[in-house]
């Protein structure tokens, strides 16, 4: 928690900006004398319940030395401050008084974003006592982004997909892409959500893979990528701002980053398994392409790395003969010991490597923000909006032991934290979906307040029907509230992680390759010839 200044004048705003609340009903954030008690609740403000950041505004006191006090889980902690950050407020007279202590010289002031321009002489009411000011940005990012773990029931998107978890979750892959097939058939049937066509492909693809389904799977991704290719960023901002009375769901779906990033190398694994090393070549030089329009070409997305892309981008080039290239990717993902391999290598080795998915990626989950106020020349209206969060899906998979022939090789290791790279995008975008839905917000009320001031005109000559239109449009800014949805959609089938382990120099011919995890095992047969890396996937979800 901080405040966005070091100095304050009295009566300037003073923009208080917090993150990492336990969303609790009961907690504040205060303004008081530095030198008082814990005890002293001075000039507070609710936070939201279940909001875990944002900002709200004081106005400065008199001068002297203030402290901003954060109070979490008041009904069982009591007066026990949680954060707490100083400030001062100068005398208007007092010159030279630093915008920051002098040992925060260097490091930017944080910056106030302004409300949205909004018509009809609309202006952002102050934030309610239980209310964050929103139009803030959010606090810095984190080096390591906060994972939130929460019982949450399924809604929305992922209630749909409830049946598909269930069955992945028992490692019945085929009877999940049986369930998640119909689904998909129900989207583009009559009345079907014909938007999320495209992710339903996603979903049905994942999981053919998953069930060796290699044409399948590759068929399903391969369409879907081609239309988010299509309509990647093209909503114009009107599309991107929905209808005044509907939500983002009515519109097709275009995937988040780390979504697009995750399509290219499962079709590489795809074509893998289904022994086909040219399919697999033309998806890594794809797979290589995406990496650097996405990551490469904008340093601020380095969130967004994804080794899994790049380790098997570089197999692909060992199997092409290509072992400088394969080094330039090991090397990008810090892998020496396969540098050292490749550099002390006398020929084409015979390699077996065990991809696996493990768990289930973060699901979103829907906060309400509001109701909110907001004020104009002609009246007042209230609204408020709902947007998503993610929540992370636990696992009892830590690692798994991986069997060749019925003999322990050794257990997987960690290739990529899918997870966390959700939660560090989610960060990073957090601050534009909020002003996106903020300025949503706004232009309904834009809408309201025309009616308003109609309504107030209608008062003067028939006040019946004056008051009865400003009865209708006080129950259409209920319905507003009450039909604010958030968009609740995602890719749903992702792993929580990918793990790898690889053997190498094993004898040709056929071999039985298991997997055991926290009480749980699954078998395939592969058959490895001389001199040639083959490439296992299995799927594990508990």
């Amino acid at each position: 928690m901080r405040t966005d200044r070091a100095v304050y004048r009295p009566g300037e705003s003073i923009r208080v900006i917090f993150s990492g609340a336990p969303g609790d009903g009961a907690d504040w954030i205060c303004i008081v004398p530095a030198s008082s008690p814990d005890t002293d609740a001075g000039d507070y403000k609710y936070m939201s319940r279940g909001l875990s950041q944002g900002a709200l505004s004081f106005d400065a006191p008199q001068p002297g030395k203030y402290e901003v006090r954060a109070y979490y889980n008041y009904r069982r902690q009591g007066y026990v401050v949680s954060a707490r950050y100083a400030f001062s407020v100068a005398d208007r007279d007092q010159a030279g008084s630093p915008d920051r202590p002098p040992e925060e010289e260097g490091r930017p002031p944080i910056a106030a974003t302004p409300p949205p321009e909004a018509d009809a002489g609309l202006v952002a009411a102050p934030p309610q006592s239980d209310q964050p000011d929103l139009t803030a940005n959010a606090p810095e990012t984190k080096s390591e982004p906060e994972i939130v773990c929460q019982d949450v029931p399924p809604s929305g998107y992922t209630l749909e997909y409830v049946p598909v978890i269930s069955h992945m979750t028992a490692g019945s892959f085929e009877a999940a892409l049986d369930v998640a097939d119909k689904i998909y058939q129900q989207s583009i049937g009559a009345g079907g959500a014909k938007q999320d066509k495209h992710l339903k492909l996603l979903e049905r693809g994942k999981l053919a893979l998953a069930s060796r389904q290699y044409e399948q799977c590759i068929t399903d991704l391969q369409e879907a990528e081609s239309r988010f290719l299509t309509i990647e960023g093209t909503f114009s901002i009107a599309e991107g701002l929905g209808s005044l009375v509907t939500d983002d769901t009515v519109q097709e779906y275009e995937p988040e980053m780390h979504e697009k990033l995750m399509i290219p190398p499962y079709l590489v694994l795809a074509y893998l398994r289904k022994g086909d090393l040219e399919g697999a070549r033309v998806e890594r030089n794809k797979t290589i392409n995406r990496i650097h329009q996405y990551i490469e070409e904008n340093p601020e997305r380095a969130y967004l790395e994804n080794p899994f892309a790049r380790f098997l981008s570089a197999v692909v080039y060992e199997m092409e003969g290509k072992p400088d290239d394969a080094k330039i990717e090991y090397r990008k993902m810090k892998l020496d010991d396969e540098v050292a391999r490749l550099e002390r290598s006398q020929g084409s080795a015979t390699d077996l490597i065990v991809v696996v998915d493990v768990g289930m990626a973060p699901r979103k989950y829907e906060v309400k923000y509001g109701p909110a106020t907001v004020i104009a020349a002609g009246g007042s209206v209230t609204l408020g909006f709902a947007y998503a969060a993610y929540n992370a899906v636990a696992s009892a998979i830590a690692d798994c032991t991986i069997k060749i022939d019925g003999k322990p090789i050794g257990k997987t290791n960690r290739l990529y934290d899918v997870e966390k790279t959700i939660f560090s995008q989610y960060e990073q975008n957090k601050s534009a979906m909020m002003g996106k839905l903020i300025a949503r917000m706004t232009g309904k009320a834009a809408v309201q307040v025309g009616a308003q001031m109609a309504a107030e005109q209608l008062l003067k000559n028939i006040p019946f029907g004056g008051l009865f239109a400003k009865a209708a449009i006080g129950v259409v800014s209920s319905q507003w509230i009450a039909a604010e949805k958030a968009d609740l959609r995602s890719w749903i089938s992702l792993p929580r992680q990918i793990q790898y382990i690889r053997v190498h120099e094993l004898m040709p011919g056929e071999h039985s390759i298991g997997i055991e995890y926290n009480g749980g095992s699954q078998v395939q047969k592969v058959i490895l010839e001389e001199g040639r890396i083959r490439v296992a996937y299995f799927s594990v979800t508990k």
